[in-house]
């Protein structure tokens, strides 16, 4: 006796194998019976790209109280063999529901290494709702992996958040963000550099030459020179990340990276606030800080302290 299969995709072979044996090659019978397989197998698909879960119902449930809905939409967050639709509706949800305990796979959910964006930014912006601190360190983990130009979205996302988020390790970051940042303007600067009796473009400067000197002195990290990587501006070959991990590659790999970035973050470190204060400071006072970060850092804490003035003062 021929043991059915219980899965759907299976059952449909079995039918398959069947028809066979039941009706000649060319038969009506054949051809009928086939033509609805599809169907059916078309349902079933249908049903597995939405997840077989009903995201709003499971959210609406979890808000009034049901354990078992918000596990599930957990669930749906932390595993990637449901579809990236339901996913990303499943961390929006979350946020919106603002129940701590769904935060650890929030947090598991940055380390999704999908091209699309969209997961990881609806992660993102739900820890920043839930408003749960411990999220900082992990998000700039993941600006760290998300320098390149396909990652624009997720950056633009994530550095309003960590101001949402606020603290001393966001402030951190922050900064962090802004050496980078400054780092990337001085290199487009210094490729318009022109000589000053010709007013030509002038390669040498623009550490163009064969042999890299002018890269050298002027700091050029491909060339091992002060600018060093993101981290800092101190010398050395080692780039580290906004979070502080040093990366094999060098920061002028990172290419365009636009002026609104730079803003961005320069607003998201306004918004920490006062906590933000020390962390600046420190900055400021190190002596790789160049004249135009430092400049920067001077205004964003005059406007942090005109921020925490009483309205009318």
């Amino acid at each position: 006796m021929t043991r059915i299969a219980k899965t759907p995709i299976a059952k449909t072979r079995v039918r398959m194998s069947q028809l066979k044996s039941e009706y000649p090659p060319h038969s009506w019978g054949r051809q009928a019976a086939v033509l609805r397989l599809p169907s059916a197998l078309l349902v079933v698909l249908l049903c597995f790209a939405a997840g077989c879960s009903n995201v709003a119902s499971l959210q609406k449930k979890s808000a009034a109280g049901d354990e078992k809905s918000l596990h599930k939409l957990m669930e749906i967050v932390s595993r990637s063999d449901y579809p990236y639709g339901s996913r990303v509706s499943a961390a929006r949800a979350l946020g919106e529901i603002g129940n701590p305990a769904a935060v650890p796979a929030l947090i598991g959910a940055l380390n999704s290494y999908e091209r699309r964006t969209t997961f990881r930014e609806e992660a993102v912006i739900a820890l920043g709702k839930i408003g749960d601190r411990s999220a900082v360190e992990p998000i700039g983990r993941l600006l760290d992996r998300s320098l390149g130009d396909e990652y624009v979205d997720l950056r633009l996302t994530t550095l309003p958040v960590l101001s949402q988020l606020g603290g001393k390790k966001a402030a951190e970051i922050l900064v962090a963000a802004l050496r980078y940042y400054d780092i990337l303007t001085l290199q487009q600067e210094r490729k318009g550099v022109r000589g000053v009796f010709t007013g030509e473009e002038n390669p040498w400067l623009s550490g163009q030459d064969s042999t890299g000197m002018a890269a050298q002195m002027f700091g050029d990290p491909r060339a091992g020179g002060g600018l060093g990587g993101l981290g800092g501006l101190g010398g050395g070959n080692s780039p580290v990340g906004l979070f502080g991990q040093e990366f094999g590659q060098t920061a002028t790999a990172r290419k365009n990276f636009t002026p609104e970035e730079r803003q961005l973050a320069h607003q998201a470190l306004v918004g920490v606030g006062e906590e933000a204060v020390e962390i600046i400071d420190a900055q400021i006072k190190t002596k790789q800080t160049t004249a135009s970060l430092r400049q920067e850092l001077l205004a964003i804490m005059e406007e942090i302290w005109l921020a925490s003035q009483p309205p009318g003062e």
